[in-house]
């Protein structure tokens, strides 16, 4: 038990948990039974706690904003204000800003233009089929912007080791860019006549479902990590 309290063991399990959550999700999917295609599907269990997830990300993040600017560091302030309204916005968008539980009427521009009929900004016609580089993006950078921290020397170290994922965060990531890195070259191979990376068999559009679900819980596990460094450096 006393291994747990130590922050290297802590770090390495945090590490090791997307790959055995991973694992789990292939067995299931390879058994008969449906019990990861219902996971998987809106309003259940992966998408719930994936709204949990980023709107305590939301929370954390506004009190980092806000500690830093009662340390007189605007830049950092700002930058975490923008996230935390970025994640708030995510946590939105996964429950179509609570579509399915208020039973609203959704307004007609959604209604011709949401490929989902939802009141959801990312699922808009003009914008959904470029979600797959914003998730790219973020999946890359969450991955392996800890390489650039590794690199950064002095100043410039402490001034991104505020902004950039630890190292033991980045398998929260990784699946996501591999995911969509995947969905990006079938749909490049299919415009040539290629069906190397055949999508719609084994590998899903839905199976974003688990890869974000890790998304937000390293977003969440990222802000608890930047939270308590500011306690840790004082005032």
């Amino acid at each position: 038990m006393n291994s747990l309290k130590n922050p290297k063991t802590i770090k390495q399990v945090v590490f090791v948990f997307p790959f055995l959550f991973l694992a789990v999700c292939l067995q299931l999917k390879r058994m008969p039974n449906p019990t990861y295609y219902l996971m998987i599907q809106e309003d259940h269990i992966l998408e719930n706690l994936q709204f949990v997830f980023y709107f305590l990300a939301s929370v954390w993040a506004l009190l980092i904003a806000v500690r830093f600017s009662r340390t007189k560091r605007p830049f950092h302030s700002g930058m975490y204000g923008l996230l935390a309204f970025a994640l708030f916005f995510t946590a939105g968008e996964e429950i179509s800003w609570g579509l399915r539980i208020f039973h609203y009427i959704v307004p007609h521009y959604f209604r011709i233009h949401n490929i989902q009929q939802e009141t959801t900004i990312h699922n808009l016609g003009a914008i959904q089929p470029r979600m797959v580089y914003v998730c790219m993006l973020v999946g890359f950078f969450g991955a392996f912007g800890w390489l650039l921290l590794k690199a950064a020397k002095g100043g410039l170290r402490s001034f991104f080791d505020w902004f950039i994922p630890d190292w033991f965060i980045g398998s929260y990531f990784l699946p996501t860019f591999l995911l969509n890195l995947y969905f990006w070259l079938g749909s490049c191979f299919v415009s040539h006549g290629i069906d190397a990376f055949p999508i719609g068999k084994f590998i899903i559009w839905r199976d974003q479902e688990a890869t974000e679900f890790l998304q937000a819980l390293g977003f969440m596990v990222f802000a608890i990590v930047i939270r308590n460094r500011q306690k840790t450096a004082g005032p």
